[in-house]
């Protein structure tokens, strides 16, 4: 008797779950440089030269370094997006078995989020 999971192809659920954990790295950085800084965030221009100057120089280095790391982790998950939701669209017009689609997609997503952690 097969289970339900894997006779269901459930991948077009990934792209949501993707897309929602790819926001995460940037609500992050936001987070880090907020309270290193006194809640001080630049809205109107946050990629600004002179608001990273400011907070390169307003907070400690190890914290503007995980900011970056974040921020970077965002960037590539991002441009990431397109090959990983294109890959998963096809493999389901595809129709391929759950229990023969390929697991390398979501590994390469928990590498690049390392990237934030580490």
């Amino acid at each position: 008797m097969s289970s339900h999971l894997t006779t269901t192809n459930l991948s077009l659920f990934s792209i949501p779950i993707y897309w929602t954990l790819a926001l995460w790295p940037q609500a992050y950085s936001a987070f880090i440089i907020k309270s290193a800084n006194n809640s001080n965030w630049n809205n109107a221009n946050p990629r600004g030269s002179e608001t990273i100057e400011s907070y390169k120089k307003t907070v400690p280095a190890e914290v503007y370094g995980r900011f970056e790391r974040a921020k970077a982790a965002h960037n590539n998950l991002m441009e990431n997006a397109p090959l990983f939701i294109g890959s998963v669209v096809v493999g389901h017009i595809a129709q391929l078995s759950p229990s023969k689609s390929p697991s390398i997609r979501f590994l390469l997503f928990w590498f690049s989020l390392g990237g934030v952690l580490g």
